[in-house]
């Protein structure tokens, strides 16, 4: 599974797991760099909140969950203005999406759970949102 430190280990585990359209047009120094700057985002961020569209192409629903507890959490959900950040090409992005999906569709899951220091990270496909907001007691906020 994708270590959530080790970019390079990562960065194979994702090229390893590519069409190879998509392994052709994504370099591996591209998919590192948005590795480290996901990184950067997910490990200094002290707030839930939910990115629906991270992964371009992929219908993937990325959950940071400060302090879970049995209280329920206002969930606020961000656009993807984060392409825009250093490090993070709509390209690498997609490929780790791809793979993150490749790799749910081999397993049978429907998410992966990364553990941080304070927080949880969450990747789950789109379609068990409901039971990941249900099961984690937050509440999403819309506009």
């Amino acid at each position: 599974m994708l270590e959530f430190n080790d970019f390079d280990l990562s960065t194979q585990w994702v090229r390893e797991r590519l069409n190879p359209t998509m392994a052709a047009l994504t370099g591996d120094e591209e998919v590192r760099q948005a590795l480290v700057a996901l990184n950067a985002i997910l490990t200094g961020a002290s707030s839930t909140f939910l990115i629906p569209d991270l992964f371009p192409g992929a219908p993937l629903d990325v959950f940071h969950v400060q302090g879970l507890s049995k209280e329920s959490v206002e969930l606020h959900a961000p656009g993807s203005g984060l392409l825009g950040q250093a490090g993070l090409s709509a390209r690498a992005l997609s490929a780790i999406g791809a793979a993150l999906l490749q790799e749910m569709d081999a397993t049978g899951n429907d998410m992966v759970r990364y553990p941080l220091k304070e927080a949880e990270v969450i990747i789950a496909r789109s379609t068990v949102r409901d039971l990941i907001l249900q099961a984690t007691g937050i509440t999403l906020l819309t506009d």
